[in-house]
């Protein structure tokens, strides 16, 4: 334990947060860091909990937490699952009413593939993602075979404007998996932080501590 503080107290950073005892000086410094890094997740792990309580708190001069373009990227995860959700639902209405498929996929696909975008958590939900990207793939092979061997005209034009829907699902389900792996790493490194931050600043381990005050803003803003 004596250890490590003592790596703790050898960054002068650190040894500042360390011993300002006052809420209203760990604010001010955890301000200037995000102003400085441009990083709306470093100052949430640099508040005491007492802060952190409050979604609604703003800074002294009034500033959100986050500045509007900030909270349109956090919010752009749910808008793009949604998106995939209803255009999902759309291609199997299309597949089943229209190619007469089986109308136990469509129920299939409306009931589970709403939580995507309205009730899963993001985690499941990736996990849900990856496996409908990797069943896309597979019906669009299948797809390309049947219009190798079916030459009516009407069922090609179909089946063509289906995987051409289903290849830009399979483009918007893989930004959104690469954008929540992302952001999920965001979340680690704050409820982490966090988490030191509540037990007392003595402490915060010297690789935390130094990876919420070096963290360069590319690595947060990557996922938008």
């Amino acid at each position: 334990m004596d250890l490590q503080q003592d790596k703790v107290l050898e960054n002068d950073e650190i040894k500042d947060i360390i011993h300002d005892e006052s809420p209203e000086i760990i604010l001010e410094n955890a301000k200037e860091d995000t102003e400085r890094n441009a990083n709306p997740f470093a100052q949430l792990v640099m508040l005491p909990p007492i802060f952190l309580a409050d979604p609604n708190f703003t800074f002294p001069d009034n500033s959100p937490m986050f500045s509007p373009e900030q909270q349109n990227k956090l919010d752009l995860t749910l808008v793009l699952s949604r998106k995939i959700c209803w255009l999902s639902i759309i291609d199997c209405i299309l597949i089943s009413f229209i190619l007469y498929y089986k109308i136990y996929y469509l129920i299939f696909v409306v009931i589970f593939l709403p939580v995507i975008g309205f009730i899963g958590s993001r985690r499941f939900s990736m996990k849900l993602c990856i496996f409908y990207l990797f069943y896309l793939f597979s019906v669009i092979a299948l797809r390309i075979i049947l219009l190798a061997i079916n030459f009516a005209i009407p069922v090609m034009i179909i089946q063509l404007l289906i995987v051409l829907l289903e290849l830009y699902i399979i483009y918007l389900d893989a930004k959104f998996i690469k954008m929540i792996k992302n952001l999920s790493s965001i979340e680690r490194d704050y409820l982490q932080g966090r988490r030191f931050f509540q037990r007392g600043p003595e402490h915060i381990p010297n690789d935390v501590a130094v990876k919420v005050l070096e963290t360069p803003p590319n690595v947060y803003h990557s996922f938008a």
